[in-house]
């Protein structure tokens, strides 16, 4: 998530389906971290 920031990926997405692709696994990296941490702390 933090090279997000970093790389422009905006020319690249050129279809909702590649937009929805990358949305969809910035949800799942960060609800992923954060069940991770979760599962670390208790």
């Amino acid at each position: 998530m933090s090279l997000q920031a970093v790389f422009d990926v905006q020319p690249h997405l050129t279809t909702w389906w590649l937009t929805a692709g990358y949305h969809t696994l910035t949800v799942l990296s960060v609800l992923l971290t954060v069940a991770s941490g979760y599962a670390a702390l208790y």
